[in-house]
């Protein structure tokens, strides 16, 4: 017998973004996020996300572009230049 698997709908919104009872508890120095299935300013216009205290005081980075691809990539050059370009995203993101 074969099961025919339906296709996936991706999500309008990442779940945590669609879950505000989570955000509304969401603290952190820094969030970092790596929007999948959606365009990066449908995460950056959120309303839930503007709303998170770190977003709010410019303490977010979302990996998006040629370092998404580069760490999705996974090969050890790829991997280095992601971690070249995103480190000083932290780092401004922090101070």
């Amino acid at each position: 017998m074969r099961v025919r698997r339906g296709r996936r709908r991706r999500p309008s919104a990442p779940r945590s973004i669609r879950r505000h009872q989570t955000l509304d508890d969401a603290d952190a120095d820094l969030i970092i996020a790596f929007p999948i299935f959606i365009e990066t300013d449908k995460l950056t216009e959120d309303a839930a996300w503007k709303a998170l205290p770190a977003v709010a005081a410019g303490r977010a980075v979302v990996i998006d572009g040629d370092i998404a691809s580069a760490y999705s990539l996974g090969t050890t050059r790829a991997s280095k230049y992601a971690i070249e370009q995103l480190v000083p995203k932290i780092e401004a993101a922090l101070k």
